[in-house]
């Protein structure tokens, strides 16, 4: 991606996280006035790992392709002094 549009794409990803979290927290609240606590964090648990399962069936399938590396290779940084790690 390049640089001049990271912000950018970090803005959209954080706004949209704490959207679904909000979302998601007010639907659960709403749903605890007709089912026990248990039973929605089951649902939301086979809800939340549809996720994990949709992206590895994407990977072993080949569907998701690595993106094309893009920046400056790591023998081209120079590096003065002594590292400190």
């Amino acid at each position: 991606m390049p640089n001049e549009f990271r912000g950018r794409v970090f803005a959209i990803l954080e706004s949209t996280t704490w959207s679904v979290m909000l979302l998601s927290m007010m639907a659960a609240g709403i749903a605890s006035e007709y089912w026990d606590p248990r039973t929605i964090g089951a649902v939301a648990g086979a809800l939340s790992s549809t996720t994990a399962i949709f992206w590895g069936w994407a990977h072993f399938t080949g569907r998701l392709p690595e993106p094309e590396r893009v920046g400056v290779e790591a023998e081209e940084i120079e590096i003065h002094g002594e590292p400190t790690v």
